[in-house]
């Protein structure tokens, strides 16, 4: 889930570990509100990964001082209440990372935002109000070639006096070079939309998109880029309820598979490397399931999967699954906390060269170093 910057993606540990020599170790807790997700990146040029991590009061920035302990900036965007989707990218062509924000609080007045980097951390607002309607994510890539970072925005309905107000198609905003976006007037779908991950799907080289409903009203959908950045619907849909998804190369054949995280048992859907996907008839947990990430924990060079898990008011445990390489998973008992989690990134915290674990929560968010 990613032209963007530090994807879920990290392929190869370099050294190959055993189940039983990995563990993690909870080092830190960042945050004790109402949180959603996270975005990592040196956001301060000092060749650390630092980390934005959004809540329902605002969204605050974790500086790194190099050994995975961080420390909450003064420049923590903390009025910019109900983010959900925050991304970081190089918006402007000048070499740093700037923030686009997805805001699911459009009925409190807040729309979507663009913040812009001076290089050193400290981030200004461009003043843009990016749409309408309450958007869970944004996923950021070069959507219609012309070589700077668009926005594909997942929204659904604001929901106000009681009923849903407007539609909840998604959206796509073309960037004109300097992090300026403008709405390319597509409109891509009703729905109750939670996740978008892009990715070149069909193997014709340019970005195109999965998107995730959590109501079963609606469906799962694959968008098609024609490389102008005009989407169509793919073939294939997927009719059960998702809050999340991942995309990676899960059975080694060189294409992107979909993990999805479900509210039910999460599914694994193979392509056939032209954006058909067919069902592994792979069911794995028990438990609701907000988002996924795919990620080579164990070091044998395939995707493996980390689920964040958990309801509003109830804490589950959150899990790791194991590929055997050929894109069939088993569950570990490797320990990554219960909490009531929202999401989870995968990065090198501590610049150990491994790949440690940062699980957002409707309460403490915790850091798992691997141990």
């Amino acid at each position: 889930m990613k032209a963007k910057i530090f994807s879920i993606l990290f392929i190869g540990l370099g050294t190959i570990q055993s189940f039983s020599q990995i563990s993690f170790v909870k080092s830190q807790e960042l945050g004790t509100d109402f949180h959603y997700t996270s975005a990592v990146g040196d956001i301060d040029a000092d060749g650390d990964l630092d980390i934005i991590i959004s809540g329902d009061k605002g969204n605050n920035l974790w500086i790194n001082n190099g050994k995975g302990e961080f420390s909450i900036s003064e420049n923590n965007l903390a009025y910019v209440v109900g983010g959900v989707g925050v991304k970081l990218a190089d918006l402007d062509k000048d070499g740093d990372l700037d923030l686009f924000i997805a805001s699911s609080a459009f009925d409190r007045g807040v729309p979507n935002k663009v913040f812009l980097n001076n290089g050193s951390g400290k981030f200004t607002d461009t003043g843009q109000n990016l749409g309408n309607k309450a958007s869970p994510d944004v996923e950021l890539a070069d959507l219609d070639g012309d070589g700077d970072l668009d926005a594909f925005v997942a929204n659904h309905p604001t929901w106000q006096n009681n009923q849903y107000q407007n539609d909840g198609h998604n959206e796509i905003w073309l960037n004109n070079g300097t992090g300026n976006f403008t709405n390319s007037g597509q409109s891509l779908k009703n729905g109750l939309s939670t996740d978008v991950e892009l990715g070149d799907l069909d193997g014709d080289g340019d970005m195109d998109a999965i998107v995730t409903n959590n109501d079963g009203t609606y469906n799962n959908e694959i968008w098609i880029n024609d490389g102008k950045g005009v989407f169509t619907e793919g073939n294939t849909t997927f009719n059960f309820k998702s809050s999340g998804c991942a995309l990676g190369d899960i059975d080694g054949d060189g294409d992107l598979d979909i993990f999805f995280a479900n509210v039910t048992a999460n599914t694994v859907f193979i392509n056939d490397g032209h954006a058909n996907f067919s069902n592994s008839n792979q069911f794995l947990g028990n438990t609701r399931s907000y988002n996924a990430v795919l990620i080579d924990i164990d070091g044998d060079n395939d995707l493996d999967a980390v689920a964040a898990n958990g309801e509003y008011t109830v804490e589950k445990a959150n899990k790791i699954y194991f590929n055997d390489a050929k894109g069939v998973f088993t569950e570990s008992s490797l320990f990554i906390g219960n909490g009531k989690s929202y999401s989870v990134n995968c990065f090198n915290a501590d610049n150990d060269g491994d790949k440690d674990i940062l699980i957002i929560n409707n309460g403490n968010n915790e850091l798992y170093l691997t141990n």
